[in-house]
């Protein structure tokens, strides 16, 4: 069957769609129009971890960019729920995803940290907003 090689772990059955991550009927199609994954459904509870794993070219990062909005969903069906959704596009908080490419954000080391997140050396507290502004350390 299509999508054999492509597994997610994790998450709950049954799982509220307001306030879950919840796939029904979602086809996984390259750009060529090769389908990967076919009918796929599940649904994550809000705090479940869920791994999605596979071999090489199992179409883990083209299901990735479904999740996230950059890549359009396939399917006579299919239909994509995520917290805190506006116009396709899950907040940060809701997935995050693993680089094909290690990605550091330039900036002091609290931002690197907190990446997508931005904070304000202003908003640490001591001793962090000290570490933040460059001061040494005693």
């Amino acid at each position: 069957a299509a999508g054999a090689a492509l597994r997610a772990r994790g998450g709950a059955a049954g799982a509220s769609a307001t306030n879950a991550i919840v796939v029904q009927g979602l086809d996984v199609v390259t750009q060529s129009g090769r389908c990967l994954v076919r009918d796929l459904s599940f649904d994550v509870t809000p705090g479940a971890p869920l791994v999605v794993t596979g071999p090489n070219a199992s179409g883990k990062s083209l299901f990735g960019s479904i999740l996230m909005g950059l890549w359009a969903p396939a399917g006579k069906a299919n239909a994509i729920s995520l917290p805190g959704d506006a116009a396709g596009l899950p907040p940060p908080s809701t997935i995050a995803a693993a680089p094909q490419r290690i990605y550091i954000p330039l900036g002091p080391l609290h931002n690197q940290l907190s990446y997508p997140e931005v904070i304000s050396a202003a908003a640490l507290a001591p001793p962090f907003r000290l570490l933040a502004q460059g001061s040494p350390t005693a």
